[in-house]
């Protein structure tokens, strides 16, 4: 991403060539123009259009050998772009194969500002956030050392970094999220971080976060029975309001799966176990992705037609039994 810089000076120009030069992982010229005194035009803090420094640029595309000299010659780290990001939110973007320059750049830039690991965006996203959107277990291992107490850190939808690593798919940094006090109960505006797992089909990450739930069903140990059972199977929030509870068919194609359909005040669930093959089937689906006429029909007839809002849009039908 580079944004525009006016070159109408020898000065500007100078410093949009910099810009472009760390965006493109440039060290060595970089280095050139901040050590060369004709390079006088040169600042190393200049911004572009975006608000972005070189340092950003150079962050964003993982360019870990650019950033290091631009620290090592003063390059500001409090700089923020529009987007309200810090160089810590790109810097996520560093190749994993290079740890020991990721953790050199790492410290280099909270010696300078430690407050930028507190820091949230427009979207309510810290550093540790983008991270586990991307980067492997070790990456975060090191990172989260400088930012233990952000590890339940909630962002504009109420997501916990523990969302981004479910939604990345990452079965291992789930399970190290975990490991190291992420709450699996936290509810955002898309459920629990289980819920989430079940809705994208992730089933490695869904299997991990199915054992924590002990943890929630301890805090609340006077939910009713089904409570409970739906808790334990879809991870919802235990103060979600369950108002159908009744037995059901799931048709798909030519197969007809026996089961129970739930009916809460944000989702419709379905679950069925089959004893022959030792496999679940679940299914969750906002009630923000029913028509109004289908959610009164759940309540009304038995016939149930849901879709399902997927690269495949599927419909599923259920027979309740009311």
């Amino acid at each position: 991403m580079e944004g525009n810089v006016d070159t109408g000076s020898t000065e500007d120009a100078q410093n949009w060539i910099m810009m472009k030069s760390a965006a493109r992982g440039e060290a060595d010229k970089v280095e050139q123009m901040l050590a060369d005194k004709d390079s006088r035009g040169v600042r190393i803090n200049s911004v572009d259009s975006f608000g972005w420094t070189s340092l950003i640029q150079a962050a964003h595309v993982g360019a870990l050998q650019v950033c290091k000299v631009l620290l090592r010659y003063g390059a500001d780290v409090r700089c923020i772009t529009k987007e309200g990001d810090t160089v810590l939110h790109h810097l996520y973007r560093a190749p994993n194969d290079n740890l020991d320059d990721y953790f050199e750049v790492l410290v280099a830039i909270l010696k300078q500002n430690q407050q930028l690991v507190h820091y949230q965006n427009a979207a309510g996203e810290t550093a540790l956030h983008k991270l586990c959107l991307r980067c492997d277990v070790e990456t975060v291992s090191s990172f989260i050392k400088f930012s233990p107490a952000h590890i339940n850190a909630l962002n504009a939808r109420g997501e916990t970094p523990l969302f981004y690593a479910v939604r990345a798919n990452n079965r291992d940094l789930v399970a190290l999220l975990l490991q190291l006090g992420a709450d699996p109960g936290i509810v955002s505006k898309d459920g629990t971080a289980l819920t989430v797992a079940i809705q994208l089909g992730f089933t490695a990450v869904h299997d991990v976060l199915k054992g924590f739930t002990h943890k929630i069903k301890k805090q609340y140990p006077n939910l009713s029975k089904e409570k409970m059972f739906v808790l334990e199977k879809f991870g919802i929030s235990p103060n979600e309001q369950l108002l159908l509870n009744v037995p059901c068919e799931e048709r798909q194609n030519l197969l007809t799966v026996p089961g129970r359909l739930f009916l809460s005040s944000n989702y419709v669930f379905f679950y069925s176990f089959n004893p022959e093959t030792n496999q679940e089937v679940k299914h969750v689906i906002p009630l923000t992705e029913v028509s109004a006429l289908e959610k009164r029909s759940s309540l009304f007839v038995s016939a149930i037609e849901l879709f399902t809002r997927s690269q495949k849009v599927q419909t599923i039908k259920y027979r309740a039994e009311i």
